[in-house]
């Protein structure tokens, strides 16, 4: 599952997607000046290792116009969602 935003702020493409690869199990963000593209190389967010069994981080459509980034995180063992936030550094 992956979701894609625009942000304002950055003035990019935001997505966030699960990469359950098994040498990395973690959400990434990737951003692009085009929905088409091309993307930045991955930035991990959060790791199974903080946050076990995670998975659909989702980007709702308020909140995304500031330098935080929201969004909802799942957990499939109890499952569970959660609301977090991280930033990116302005380039």
């Amino acid at each position: 599952e992956l979701s894609v935003q625009w942000n304002s702020y950055y003035q990019k493409w935001l997505m966030t997607y699960l990469n359950d690869d098994d040498e990395v199990n973690a959400i990434e963000l990737r951003t692009a000046d085009r929905l088409t593209g091309p993307w930045s190389a991955p930035q991990t967010v959060v790791t199974a290792e903080e946050v076990p069994a995670l998975y659909a981080p989702y980007l709702p459509p308020r909140w995304n116009d500031g330098p935080d980034i929201y969004f909802t995180l799942s957990r499939f063992d109890h499952y569970d969602v959660f609301w977090w936030h991280t930033s990116l550094t302005r380039s």
